[in-house]
Order: structure tokens, then C-alpha cells, then sequence
């Protein structure tokens, strides 16, 4: 058993340890903090550490855009609840962004939360009329179709 752990933390880099737990999902991998922060975001990976990037650009930069940025990273991974913190921050940054928007309402959609995602929708009813984005609008529909 320990050499199959060793083996699955070598290939995740300490995945387990601390990688998409609850109450460490926000943290940044320990051996990427002295890459320069322009480098971080310009970092394109496919794995579960395609958090762990972002994880890094937030704790350096708390803007609104990077928080945005791994929601949606966030999202890819199946971290719903997660990605929905991260945008709802977003949104509290800028809240006039419709991107942050959509992708909040999507989320809303995903994760249950009816109230605030028909909230957010009846307050941005003129610009969600006109989006072509088919996801958004299937939000939309199950957000007003939930009793």
C-alpha cells in the first residue's frame, strides 16, 4: 500500500496531501512561488495542477480578473461549489462584468443555488435576452423552471 501511494503522490505531486481538499483547495503548489508572476499566468496546464497555477496568480494578485479566471479553471475541474466562491468575488470586484455574469448564472444553475442565480438573472435580463451563449440559456431555462 505505501508504494502505491508513493507512486500516486510522485505522479500528483502531492495531490493527496493537500491538493483539492475543502478547506486547502486555495492553495498555491509550494515549489511554484518563485516563479514571477507573469510566467504563472501565462501557464497552460491540463491537469489536476491547473489549479495550483491560479491558486498562485490570486494569493500574488487579488484582482477580480484572476479570481474569475480560476473559477472558471475551477469549473473545468468539476469544482463547482469551489468556482462559484471564486466568481461570486469576481463579481463583488466588478460587478458590472457580464462575463463574470455568465458565468455565475451558470454556476448558480450547477450548484443549486435558484435564488441568487434568478436574482442575478432578473437583474440582467436585457443583456441575457440578447446572448447567444446556448449553456447560459439552458441555465436560465432550469433556474426558471425549479419550484
Amino acid at each position: 500500500m505505501a508504494i502505491v501511494q508513493a507512486h500516486l503522490e510522485s505522479y500528483s505531486e502531492g495531490f493527496l496531501d493537500w491538493g483539492f481538499d475543502p478547506k486547502n483547495i486555495n492553495l498555491a503548489a509550494h515549489y511554484k512561488k518563485e516563479i514571477p508572476l507573469e510566467k504563472l499566468k501565462a501557464i497552460k496546464e491540463e491537469s489536476y495542477r491547473a489549479v495550483w497555477w491560479p491558486n498562485a496568480v490570486c494569493t500574488r494578485e487579488p484582482t477580480a480578473q484572476n479570481f474569475f479566471r480560476r473559477a472558471a479553471i475551477k469549473n473545468i475541474a468539476g469544482l463547482t461549489s469551489a468556482a462559484y466562491g471564486d466568481v461570486t468575488l469576481a463579481l463583488k470586484m466588478e460587478p458590472n462584468n457580464f462575463e463574470y455574469v455568465k458565468l455565475a448564472l451558470k454556476l448558480s444553475a450547477m450548484t443549486g443555488r435558484i435564488t441568487s442565480g434568478r436574482i442575478l438573472a432578473d437583474k440582467w435580463a436585457d443583456k441575457i435576452i440578447n446572448c447567444r451563449d446556448t449553456e447560459l440559456q439552458n441555465s436560465i431555462a432550469f433556474l426558471a423552471a425549479v419550484r
